[in-house]
Parts: C-alpha cells; structure tokens; sequence
C-alpha cells in the first residue's frame, strides 16, 4: 500500500522534515498558504527524489477550503495509507485538516519540541528515531557553511592551552594587556614568524610560529609550545575554546549525546558572492533544534547582540535558541536588550565570580534547553 503524507505547512521546516524523515512517505501533500508556499523548496532538496510531491494553496483561516482540499486530496487516493502531519500551519489548518483525518479514520500526528511524535488515535508520546544534522539543518533554509571546527576533534593540547591562558589572565591581568598590545600592533601574518620583545613591566615575550612564552630572568608567567597559543590568547579564542569543552562535557551527560553535532567557530556562506555571511561560536544540534552560541570574553556591545538576534532568525528558525556566554559581567542596557530579543544569556554577577561562573553553565543549559516556546 502506498504511504502518503499530508502535511500542514508553516514558516518552520523542522517539524516537517522530520516527519518526512520518520514516516518514509512514498507521496507527501503539501498544503500551505500564499505566505508560505515556495518556502520549502530547499527542503525538497533534501528528501529523496522517489518522493512524488503535491502543493496545495489554502486561506490560513479558511476551514471550508482546508476542509475541502483534505478531503479532495483523501478521495483522490482512496487506497493509499494515510498521515497527516499537524505539527505546522495555523492552528485552523491543523484543526480542520484533523477533523478531515479523524473522517478519513486516518492517524494524524504532531512533533513536539523534546523530540518526540504524539499519535492522535491515542495520544501517546514516541521518541523520534531520526534526528536533523547540523549539514540538513543549514540547508533547510538553503544556507551553507563555509568553515567549521568539530569540537569532538578538538586537540587536547589546544583545550589545555586555553585553560592555561584562563588562569594567566586571571593572575596578570595588567601584564596580559600589555602583551595583548603588543601582539595586536604586529603586522599581517605574525602567527608564522618568530617575533619577542620587552613589555613595559619588564617582561620579555617571545613568540615562534605561534608558541608564546611571557619571562622575566628566571620568573616564567607563561610558556606554551601550542603553536595556537597566540591566537587563543590574544583573538579571545580561550574562552570559545573553554566554553565549547564544557558544553561538550554537559552534552555527553545526555541520553541522545552519540547523535550530538557541536561546530566551533562556524563561519557561513554567502554563495552567491562566494563571500564570509555571518559567523557564530558554537553551534549546538540539541534534540531537533539548534543552540547559537555567542562566547564573549570581553565587554558586550548592542552590536553583538544584534548579531546573535540576525543569526538566529538567519539559520535556526523559531525554534533554535540564541544564547550569549560571557566571561565578564553584563551592563544592565546588554541584559535589557538580551531580554527584549529573547536571546539568553549567562554571565557573573560581578568581576569577582567570573573565576569559577563557568561551573554554572551545565546547570544553566539545563534550564534553558529545557523551556518550551509556546
């Protein structure tokens, strides 16, 4: 018997997919409005070829015609197996295309946001079996990504090196701005030179293709032979670097965490100028949704928040969450613009916490990732 799927759409595609993904459909039927019709052309790269596909155009609220194009479309293959997928579209098309389903003696379903499929015939919850990559859910929205670093290959000397500098800066702090200033005055290219000189405290700092040692007579403050130690030092990659060994850590902690997609560093695509688009720290793949995270180690300006807002809206849909992880504490205009936004964010609450904040950040996901947007 032929499988087919009828699917009311709405302006997010993972649900959608997802059903697609789960159920094998030999026929999907997509039933959309003028606003969203066409918005999923870049999906229906992604299913398989085999897959016959239909679009129907519908008034949000108009019952009599959803009710009627359901029913055409039942009537119309009247030996095919059916499901209707009701995860999306306005809650009129789902109620009426329900209706038509409960008619039709026909399962209908809905995919909630904690991974599971609920069965209208009754009500029980499945865990979903599939899963989105971080891959399908870039070109879901038809983005791509231009570079990324896999966190789960990470290199340990790397993860070290960061927490080396975490506690460097922490101790010399005046010592670390001024080598800072030093690196920053350096022209192009410095990473692959050797290059010292004095500090104004007196302290020597030498550099060789990256590795970094900050000395002063027998009295080392700093010696690494990371050849990334001075891009994780002075570009503030340290705190990426932290941040995403922790968020690692919590993810393992997870009942789904062998499927678990974390991206470093993710910089996407422009492709039609075949240009850098946008950028973003972490890119977490929770459940069926995505986490965009933004890890600042210095102070955070209304800029970067917007970037985190224009990111979201860009690559993770209405269901992803943006999320800022700063080392430092937040002025009350960055915490009123993150609450405005809906961007959550996680920072001490002054100068002092900031040495061990980070311990927190398991327990903060939690939190977050286990709110529901209704």
């Amino acid at each position: 018997m032929e499988r087919h799927q009828l699917i009311t759409v709405g302006k997010d595609l993972e649900t959608t997919y997802l059903g697609i993904k789960e159920f094998r459909p030999d026929v999907i039927h997509l039933v959309a409005t003028k606003e969203t019709s066409g918005t999923y052309c870049h999906m229906l790269r992604l299913i398989s070829p085999k897959i016959k596909v239909y679009e129907y155009l519908v008034g949000p609220y108009d019952v009599e015609e959803i009710m009627r194009v359901c029913g055409e479309i039942q009537e119309k293959f009247p030996d095919a197996e059916f499901i209707y997928n009701l995860s999306e579209g306005t809650k009129i098309m789902a109620m009426a295309a329900g209706k038509v389903a409960a008619e039709f003696n026909e399962r209908a379903i809905y995919i909630t946001q904690d991974g599971y499929w609920i069965d209208t015939f009754n009500y029980h919850r499945t865990r979903l079996e599939h899963g989105i990559s971080n891959n399908e859910y870039i070109r879901l929205y038809g983005n791509s990504v231009r570079d990324f670093e896999d966190v789960r290959k990470m290199n340990e000397l790397d993860v070290n090196t960061a927490y080396y500098v975490k506690k460097f800066i922490e101790r010399n702090l005046e010592i670390y701005n001024q080598a800072k200033r030093w690196y920053r005055s350096l022209p192009e290219s410095k990473s692959c030179r050797r290059y010292e000189a004095r500090l104004p405290s007196g302290y020597f700092i030498e550099s060789d293709s990256g590795t970094l040692t900050i000395f002063k007579g027998l009295s080392v403050l700093f010696d690494s032979a990371c050849r990334r130690s001075c891009e994780l030092m002075f570009l503030g990659r340290w705190w990426e670097v932290i941040v995403a060994d922790v968020v690692s850590g919590w993810k393992k902690t997870k009942p789904e965490s062998g499927k678990t997609e974390i991206w470093r560093d993710v910089i996407f695509n422009d492709v039609d100028k075949n240009a850098v688009k946008n950028e973003v720290d972490l890119l977490v793949n929770e459940k069926q949704r995505l986490l965009l995270i933004e890890c600042k180690s210095g102070e955070v300006f209304s800029a970067d928040i917007f970037k985190i807002q224009s990111v979201r809206e860009t690559y993770g849909g209405t269901v992803s969450k943006a999320m800022l992880v700063s080392y430092m504490p937040l002025s009350q205009s960055i915490i009123e613009k993150c609450n405005d936004l809906g961007i959550h964010w996680f920072a001490p609450k002054d100068y002092a916490s900031r040495i061990n904040h980070i311990k927190e950040l398991p327990q903060w996901l939690d939190e977050v990732t286990d709110k529901h947007e209704l």
